[in-house]
Formats: C-alpha cells, sequence, structure tokens
C-alpha cells in the first residue's frame, strides 16, 4: 500500500519518497505505485528492491545482453595461443581448456562460444605518476618545476621496467570468439563429437 504525503507519495514496500515537484504534476504516485514492481513481468520485485528488476527477469536480462554481445563477436580460429574465457574461467593454454572440458558430460552442456580475451601489459606514465604525487600539499604551479628533459629520462626508465616485469593481464574482450564444437573435432573430444558436428550441420 502506497502511503499519500502532503507533497507527494511514497513507496509502501520501500519506503521511497515521490514528489510532485521532482515527479511532475500527477506522476507521485504513479511513481510510488510502480516503484517495486518489475517492469518486465509486473511482479513484485520482491528481495531485488533496490534493481531495476526481479531477480527471475534481471537474469533473462542479462542472458539475452549477453547473446546480443556474442553475436556481434567475430568469430576466429583457435591457434593455442590465444587465451580464452567462458565468462567465469579464464584458459591461458591446451591444458586448461582439456581440464575445462572434462567438468561437462554432455555436449549440450556446454556454451557455443568462448571469448577471445584482451591482454593488458603493465603501462606506467610519468605524467600521471605526477600528478597523483603533486596533490594538494603542492602548490599549483610546482608540476612546471620538473623539466621535461628529466621527465623523458624517467619515462624512459619506467618503460624498460615495465618490458622487463613481463607482467600482463587477461579480461574478457568483446571482439572475437571461438567456437565450442569446432574445438571439440579439432582436439579429437569423442565423448563431444557427434553433438559438435549436429551442431555445426545446423549452422
Amino acid at each position: 500500500m502506497n502511503i499519500k504525503e502532503s507533497n507527494g507519495w511514497k513507496c509502501g514496500e520501500c519506503g521511497t519518497s515521490y514528489t510532485h515537484r521532482v515527479e511532475g504534476s500527477g506522476k507521485a504516485k504513479e511513481a510510488a505505485e510502480k516503484c517495486c514492481i518489475c517492469p518486465d513481468c509486473g511482479k513484485p520485485k520482491g528481495h531485488n528492491m533496490g534493481d531495476k528488476r526481479c531477480s527471475k527477469c534481471t537474469d533473462i536480462y542479462f542472458a539475452k545482453l549477453g547473446h546480443e554481445r556474442m553475436k556481434k563477436r567475430i568469430e576466429v580460429e583457435y591457434d593455442g595461443r590465444l587465451v580464452l574465457s567462458d565468462g567465469n574461467d579464464f584458459f591461458y593454454d591446451e591444458d586448461g581448456l582439456y581440464e575445462w572440458f572434462d567438468k561437462y558430460e554432455w555436449f549440450e552442456d556446454l556454451p557455443e562460444w568462448l571469448t577471445v580475451c584482451g591482454r593488458h601489459d603493465l603501462s606506467l606514465d610519468i605524467d600521471s605518476i605526477l600528478e597523483n604525487a603533486l596533490t594538494d600539499e603542492h602548490h599549483e604551479e610546482a608540476g612546471e618545476q620538473i623539466c621535461n628533459e628529466d621527465k623523458a629520462k624517467v619515462q624512459v626508465a619506467l618503460d624498460e621496467l615495465c618490458k622487463n616485469a613481463k607482467v600482463e593481464s587477461y579480461s574478457e574482450g568483446y571482439k572475437h570468439k571461438v567456437s565450442v564444437a569446432k574445438l571439440v573435432l579439432a582436439y579429437n573430444l569423442t565423448q563431444f563429437e557427434d553433438g559438435a558436428k549436429e551442431a555445426l550441420a545446423g549452422e
């Protein structure tokens, strides 16, 4: 039940107030009524009151969003060097892929695609470092007291540090994907072979 206030309405579930001044004339009551109702299914959000949708519709929404993103990725062939991900785990080599396949019993339980991950190497920039170092404790023109020649020398040293450190990280990419069915056939995973052939024949 929504509660009427002197300047608007309050949601009876979560207590959020909607004023006529903010929502517009006659809109405050409507906003309060819809506050904890899922816009997709029209049912109460339940424990997801702070979210836009109920938990079931939230899962459907993100599954659809993930499907649309996957459609936009370009398929590439796996060459054994790409880092792949199923959205939860990362596979840095062929051994990692074999271990991942071992978790599944049926081909139907496998995802259709794995995403190709983006690589992030260590990078340090002298200008960014100085900007963070020259905080409120220093005067506004403090940076001008550091000559460009000295900064250039430090940048060379930073570049060398990053090169020698060989730090690399990966995150799920949004440009390329690899077919799981084709991986099955390429690695002669006989337990999934029939399902893979059927999937590829239906494309």
